[in-house]
C-alpha cells in the first residue's frame, strides 16, 4: 500500500517492458516518421498539499505532505487520440512491485505516435467513468472527481486509498538511448485537514528535516480515524492528517481528546472551513508543537530513537539506558562508500556515533584470512566501481569495508561480534546500522579531525571517554583492551588502533599498527552513521 511521509519527495523511475526494433530510423526527434514500437519509461511525480493560506513561489519548496508509492500500489493510464482511445491504453493497470512498475501479463506500452493526450489516476479502479470529448484532465475524470467522498475511517493504510490524483503526462523527445520518457504530474483531488496536538519538535540546526518529537500525548478521536503521522523510526510526530472533500471540508465538526504527558485528558473540537482541492490547513489544538533547534556538536549523547541529547546536559537513568553511544565526527561519508549510503542518506550522513560499549575476542583473534585483495573481484562481482578494497587508509569507508567482509566470509569472529552487538544494541532505521571503521574513521576516534595526521595524539579520546562515562559507557581511556581492530587490512595483516599503551607490545597510545590477524586479546568498537 502507498505509505505518507513527511519531507520526502516522490520520484518513481518506471520502465514499462515493450519492444523495441533495433532497425527503427528516426528523421527527426518527435517527428511523425519515428516509427512506432519505441519502448517508454515513466516518472510518477506527485505535485503535493500545498498550504491553503498561500502557494510557495516555486513548486520545488513545498516538499512535505507529498507521497511515495510502496509494493501493490496501482495506477491507472489512458492515451487519447482525436477524441478516442488509443489501442492498448484503456485503462492500463500499472502495479507497483516494491522495486519498478509492472504491467499485466502479455502487455505491451510503446509510443504510438504524436498528438496523443495521457491521463493517469490513483488509486486504481476497474471501469471508472471517462469523459472522451473533455479536452483537459480535470474534465476527462470528472465523474470520479465530483462522485469521490473520502471515508470517515482513514487510520494507516487507509488514508492512501482515499487520497485520490489525477494527473498528465508529458513525453519527451527520443533519448539517446533510445527511450521515449513520459513524465506523469499527479494532482490531488481532495483537500488535506492536519491536527496538530501540543508536543515539541527537535530538529537539526544543520538539517531542519532530521528531527525528533518529545512529549507526544495520546489522542482519541469521536467517529472518525485520521491518519497518524510517524517519522522514519515509526515513532508518531504529534500530528494527524485527515482528508475531506474539498470547499465544504465535510462540513461537520471534528472533535476528541487527548492526554497530555503528565496525565490530564483534554477535549477538544473545530469545525474545517472550507479548503480548495490540493491543499491543506492546520488546526493546533492548544497551540500545536513547539520547535526547537538543536545545535549539533562532538559529544552529543546519541539514543536509541534517532533522538540527541546536548553534550552539557546530564542524562536521566531512562536516557543512559536508552543511550547507544557519542557523535564523534560531523561528517558525511556517502562518496566514500561509493553509493551503498545514497538511498538511506539523500541528503548526506550528519555524523559518526562511537558505541557506548566495546567487544572483546578474548584469547581469540577476531580476523582470518590472508590476503582479501585477490578476492574482491570473485567474492564481490557487481562491486560498485569506485570501491578499491581494504587497503585504503585514507577513506570513511568502513560501512563498505563491511559490507565486503560480510560477502567474504560472515563468520569470521569480529562479524559474529557485529551480528551480537546489532541485535543486542538495536540502531533506529534512520541510521546506516553498526559496522566496523576503518583505519581513518578510527584515528578519527582517537585524535580527532584536525590532528588526525598526528601520531600519538589522543585528544578526541579523552573527549570521548568523558562523555561515555556520562551515559555509563566503557572509557576509551582507561580499563583494560583499548586496543581496536579496524575494518581495514593490507595483505594478511590488520590494522589495530592503541587507545591506551602496551609497552610490552611496542604498541603506543594515538598509534595505529599493521598487525597479524593471529593478534589476541583486542577489541571492536563499532560505530554508525546518521
Amino acid at each position: 500500500m502507498k505509505q505518507p511521509f513527511l519531507y520526502q519527495p516522490l520520484f518513481i523511475f518506471l520502465l514499462l517492458a515493450g519492444l523495441w526494433s533495433c532497425t527503427d530510423e528516426v528523421n527527426a526527434p518527435g517527428s511523425d516518421t519515428e516509427k512506432p514500437r519505441t519502448r517508454l519509461t515513466i516518472n510518477v511525480t506527485d505535485n503535493g498539499y500545498y498550504a491553503s493560506t498561500g502557494k510557495p513561489t516555486t513548486r520545488t519548496k513545498q516538499d512535505d505532505y507529498q507521497t511515495i508509492f510502496t509494493q501493490d500500489d496501482r495506477i491507472g493510464l489512458y492515451a487519447i487520440k482525436d477524441g478516442a482511445l488509443v489501442e492498448g491504453y484503456n485503462n492500463v493497470c500499472i502495479t507497483y512491485d516494491g522495486t519498478q512498475w509492472t504491467l499485466p501479463e502479455n502487455t505491451d506500452l510503446t509510443y504510438e505516435g504524436k498528438g496523443i493526450t495521457y491521463y493517469a489516476y490513483y488509486p486504481y479502479q476497474d471501469n471508472p467513468e471517462i469523459d472522451l470529448s473533455a479536452s483537459e484532465e480535470s474534465g476527462f475524470f470528472q465523474t470520479m472527481i465530483s462522485g469521490w467522498t473520502p471515508d470517515n475511517s482513514q487510520s494507516d493504510d487507509a488514508y492512501t486509498s482515499q487520497d485520490l490524483m489525477t494527473g498528465t503526462g508529458t513525453l519527451s523527445e527520443r533519448q539517446s538511448d533510445g527511450f521515449r520518457l513520459l513524465t506523469v504530474s499527479l494532482t490531488h483531488r481532495m483537500a488535506l485537514v492536519v491536527i496538530e496536538f501540543p508536543h515539541t519538535r527537535y530538529q537539526l540546526d544543520v538539517d531542519p528535516k532530521y528531527a525528533w518529537f518529545i512529549n507526544v500525548p495520546e489522542a482519541a478521536f469521536t467517529s472518525f480515524s485520521p491518519y497518524r503521522e510517524k517519522d522514519s523510526n515509526d515513532k508518531g510526530t504529534g500530528s494527524y492528517r485527515y482528508l475531506v472533500k474539498p470547499g465544504n471540508s465535510g462540513g461537520s465538526t471534528l472533535s476528541g481528546s487527548y492526554t497530555a504527558t503528565n496525565g490530564v485528558t483534554k477535549n477538544w473540537e473545530f469545525t474545517p472551513t472550507a479548503i480548495t482541492a490540493g491543499k491543506y490547513r492546520t488546526y493546533k489544538v492548544d497551540g500545536g508543537k513547539t520547535t526547537i533547534e538543536h545545535p549539533l556538536q562532538v559529544g552529543d549523547f546519541y539514543l536509541n530513537d534517532g533522538s540527541l541529547i546536548g553534550k552539557d546536559n546530564s542524562l536521566s537513568a531512562a536516557q543512559k539506558t536508552a543511550c547507544l553511544g557519542i557523535v564523534y565526527t560531523l561528517q558525511d561519508i556517502r562518496k566514500d562508500n561509493c553509493g551503498l549510503l545514497d538511498s538511506k542518506f539523500p541528503r548526506g550522513t550528519h555524523g559518526l556515533v562511537v558505541a557506548k560499549r566495546h567487544q572483546g575476542s578474548g584469547d581469540k583473534s577476531v580476523w582470518s584470512g590472508g590476503d582479501l585483495a585477490n578476492s574482491l573481484s570473485s567474492v564481490w562481482p557487481d562491486k560498485p566501481k569506485d570501491y578499491e578494497g581494504l587497503t585504503d587508509t585514507d577513506k570513511m569507508q568502513g560501512y563498505i569495508n563491511t559490507v565486503f567482509l560480510q560477502k567474504y566470509s560472515s563468520g569470521q569472529l569480529a562479524l559474529t561480534l557485529l551480528a551480537s552487538y546489532r541485535n543486542n544494541n538495536v540502531a533506529p532505521a534512520s541510521s546506516s546500522d553498526w559496522y566496523c571503521p576503518s583505519h581513518l574513521e578510527i584515528r578519527i576516534m582517537c585524535r580527532g579531525e584536525e590532528e588526525v595526521n598526528v601520531a600519538g595524539t589522543v585528544t578526541r579520546r579523552d573527549i570521548l571517554s568523558t562523555q561515555l562515562g556520562k551515559c555509563s559507557g566503557d572509557a576509551l581511556n582507561s580499563g583494560g583492551g583499548r586496543r581496536y581492530w579496524v575494518s581495514s587490512q593490507s595483505g594478511g595483516n590488520s590494522w589495530l588502533m592503541a587507545f591506551l599503551t602496551y609497552a610490552s607490545d611496542g604498541h603506543y597510545a594515538g598509534n595505529i599498527y599493521l598487525t597479524s590477524k593471529g593478534h589476541r586479546y583486542s577489541h571492536l568498537r563499532f560505530i554508525l552513521a546518521f
